[in-house]
């Protein structure tokens, strides 16, 4: 993601931010409900879905929206056998919770969330 845009994302939904692993995993220990959505720049659909995970940071402030770009974090994105993107996992309190894979409507993802609010 260009840095314009990621700095338009971070100041319109502070919960939905780029994260690398250590970001991530800190982000987890925390505990709360928080979304990693593995994705890549060259990748279609993961442009697709960064709007619809804005409207969804947006509408729900308790979750926390982590991008995790596969290219500058491969080994992370192994630990959970990513194996295609996006990819999105959903931890709630530290432990994985659920996990979807492809480019998935809005009503999907929020679906998936309120399940384990």
């Amino acid at each position: 993601m260009p840095q314009s845009d990621a700095m338009t994302l971070a100041s319109e939904t502070p919960n939905l931010r780029e994260a690398d692993a250590a970001a991530c995993r800190s982000t987890i220990e925390r505990g709360g409900m928080v979304l990693l959505d593995f994705w890549a720049e060259w990748c279609g659909p993961c442009r697709a879905l960064k709007p619809v995970l804005a409207d969804l940071a947006g509408q729900r402030p308790d979750l926390t929206v982590l991008k995790v770009d596969i290219e500058r974090n491969g080994k992370f994105a192994d630990e959970f056998g990513i194996q295609s993107v996006p990819t999105l996992l959903l931890f709630k309190d530290g432990a994985c919770v659920d996990r979807r894979v492809g480019k998935v409507p809005f009503v999907q993802i929020d679906r998936m969330v309120a399940a384990h609010s």
